[in-house]
């Protein structure tokens, strides 16, 4: 049997003070929501055609040029992450091409459906569904920190899965949520659980969060009792983890055997102090001192007031605000201990972008919880402001890894006897130097003629000074060389065999990316 306080609630009925929310009211909100997120579309859409493709995007492409999905399928069973994201780009690459804006497209409608789902899910947990400015000022405030939050614009905007699992994990919050009234889990959690299943192998944290919460937690253990664990809720989650299974039985199994090391390592005590700051906060490389002082106490604000909006929400929404509030608290601390105790569990701060999500949910209720509406306005601009600047400089930004501007640069410097020879510190799975050959591809499209120059073939395993002993004979004399790099430690022995050969080298950053010329002058 089940108290009371158990049982499901029914759909409140929206209304402001004076009653229903009044058709005026509904407008402000709508045209509110309505200008945050074209902003929050604006600054994603500018950082996926301004940045340059990175490698982990790269990665992404060589499971996309796949001649069919059944080949993709069979591609990803070689890496490290599920098929689902490098599918979807597959079939955006095959209707618009292999510009940078086609390859992102998946992630930037991810992104979109993300901010429509905070807004939801924001007033939801409030209790209303109606139009009225008062009652939704917190899913405002929400979606506004996510529309410029510089982590959520860059998962939006990159050709990558971080973006889609947010959208489903917080599909998943909006579909307890629901639970939470009605008692039951809806049919279409199932598909959205299996999506994020099939997108990044995190949502089996999230999972494992979500259970421990629900079964270490006994106010929340009761309320999920009534609403979970029903024949029709269990269906639910079964069918979902049943759609993913055939992945999991043929493409999981398969990685398992094979020795590729995941994107990062184990979490160091920095890389988990800055996951919490990296919730909201990306790149504060590109900010001046003063710009990322602020955003990282902006980052600190999102926390305190994600903890304000639980405890509004946990009286209401117990589940849902447990829930979200271990997404942004105790996933981490999981995450980090499992990249420990497993060697194939890497951690990231961009692996918890979905985390990011969570937050700003909870920190626009929070900040909405507030009792006077100059506080709220004052703390909701110093805490979107910074966020937003950053957000500014991201989307101008050429990229973490400017391939783009490197190999621009390549083509310049690269006059006959000065061989390019791209260095990529990667798995041996993926082509070498892909990354710089796709981007003298989009030159000669943009330019419309092949640049002339020389490509310094090698193994991929830094022989170049083996690669230059065999060029050509009718080849051009050796009079220098530029080097493309990305990750080999300025330590590594080969520097010192081109030092010896060419004499000192002169580097240009791109970002991530050096290039390094020997007998070069600037040009």
């Amino acid at each position: 049997m089940t108290s009371a306080n158990d049982q499901p609630e029914r759909e409140p009925h929206p209304r402001t003070p004076h009653g229903p929310a009044a058709p005026a009211t509904r407008g402000i909100v709508l045209v509110s929501a309505l200008a945050l997120g074209a902003v929050g579309l604006a600054l994603r859409g500018a950082a996926a055609v301004h940045n340059s493709l990175w490698l982990d995007e790269f990665h992404t492409l060589f499971h996309a040029r796949s001649a069919d999905l059944a080949a993709l399928v069979e591609s990803c069973a070689d890496d490290n992450h599920p098929p689902l994201s490098f599918a979807l780009v597959h079939v955006s690459r095959a209707a618009f091409g292999e510009g940078s804006l086609a390859l992102r497209t998946p992630s930037l409608l991810a992104g979109v459906l993300a901010l429509a789902l905070v807004l939801i899910l924001g007033a939801r947990l409030l209790g209303s569904a109606s139009g009225s400015v008062a009652e939704n000022r917190g899913a405002l405030w929400a979606l506004a920190f996510a529309a410029v939050a510089p982590q959520a614009v860059m998962a939006s905007s990159e050709a990558r899965m971080y973006g889609l699992l947010g959208a489903c994990l917080l599909a998943l919050a909006l579909a307890v949520e629901r639970a939470e009234r009605t008692g039951r889990l809806p049919l279409w959690a199932a598909p959205v659980l299996s999506c994020a299943l099939l997108t990044h192998y995190f949502a089996w944290h999230h999972l494992a969060v979500a259970a421990l919460v629900v079964v270490s937690v006994p106010t929340v253990r009761r309320r999920a009792t009534g609403v979970l664990a029903n024949p029709r809720s269990i269906a639910v989650v079964a069918g979902g983890l049943l759609l993913a299974a055939p992945w999991y039985a043929f493409g999981f199994v398969r990685q398992l055997e094979h020795g590729l090391w995941p994107g990062r390592g184990a979490a160091g005590l920095r890389a988990f102090v800055d996951s919490f700051g990296g919730l909201s906060v990306r790149r504060l490389d590109l900010a001046p001192p003063w710009l990322a002082l602020w955003a990282t106490l902006a980052a600190g604000g999102l926390l305190l007031l994600a903890v304000l909006g639980w405890r509004r929400v946990r009286a209401v929404r117990p589940v849902t605000a447990a829930l979200l509030l271990a997404q942004v608290f105790v996933l981490p601390v999981w995450a980090a201990v499992a990249s420990h105790l497993f060697a194939r569990s890497g951690f990231d701060p961009k692996y918890l972008s979905a985390s990011g999500l969570a937050l700003v949910v909870l920190a626009g209720i929070g900040l909405a919880s507030l009792p006077r509406p100059s506080w709220r306005a004052v703390l909701g601009l110093l805490v979107a402001v910074p966020l937003a600047l950053q957000s500014f400089l991201v989307a101008s930004d050429p990229g973490a890894e400017d391939y783009r501007g490197a190999t621009a640069r390549a083509v310049e410097l690269c006059v006959p006897g000065v061989p390019f020879a791209p260095i990529e510190w990667q798995p041996a799975l993926f082509p070498h130097a892909q990354g710089f050959r796709y981007e003298v591809e989009r030159l000669e499209i943009e330019r419309g003629f092949e640049p002339e120059f020389e490509w310094l073939e090698h193994d991929a395993y830094y022989g170049l000074a083996e690669a230059l002993d065999a060029r050509p004979a009718d080849a051009p004399p050796l009079v220098g060389l530029v080097v493309a790099v990305r990750g080999l430690p300025e330590s590594h022995p080969l520097w010192s065999r081109l030092a010896a050969r060419f004499g000192p080298s002169t580097v240009e950053r791109f970002g991530g990316l050096r290039l390094v010329r020997y007998g070069v002058a600037a040009r």
